[in-house]
């Protein structure tokens, strides 16, 4: 059986003492180890440490951000700061915001039943129902 993966994250982690069993895997598995030195390369990647810099992860490109924020439906951000105008320079002037988008109002696709929505009037007579309840609760119980 080999060693279990949270115990591995744990020592990669270097928050977890291994026992002895799981000591004595380690050392006779060759899955298990490979497993816990890739934990420690993903944890640690600094060449220096003794990662292996082929594995370690580049910083997503402003096209990688751009895609992400359109797929959520965000205002694209610019990542960068504004730059200093030279002196005796005008600054340019600033750009204007993008017009807020409004939603479309869905339309329900057919066969889809509409969500119903609660009558105010049905709510009032649940709450005092509760309320009414919960009172005769504690006179029974203090009664």
């Amino acid at each position: 059986m080999h060693t279990n993966p949270e115990v591995l994250a744990l020592l990669a982690l270097g928050e977890h003492a291994a026992d002895p069993a799981d000591r004595a895997h380690l050392d006779a598995c060759l899955r298990c180890r490979d497993e816990l030195e890739t934990l420690r390369r993903l944890i640690n990647p600094d060449p220096v440490e003794g990662g292996d810099r082929a594995t370690t992860p580049d910083a997503p490109s402003e096209a990688v951000w751009a895609a992400i924020q359109a797929e959520l439906g965000f205002i694209p951000v610019t990542r960068s700061w504004p730059s200093v105008p030279e002196a005796g320079v005008a600054p340019a002037p600033a750009p204007s915001a993008p017009e807020p988008s409004v939603p479309e109002p869905s339309v329900p696709e057919p066969g889809v039943p509409e969500p119903r929505r609660l009558d105010p009037r049905l709510a009032l007579v649940v709450s005092v129902l509760v309320v009414l309840i919960l009172a005769l609760g504690l006179w029974v119980a203090l009664g």
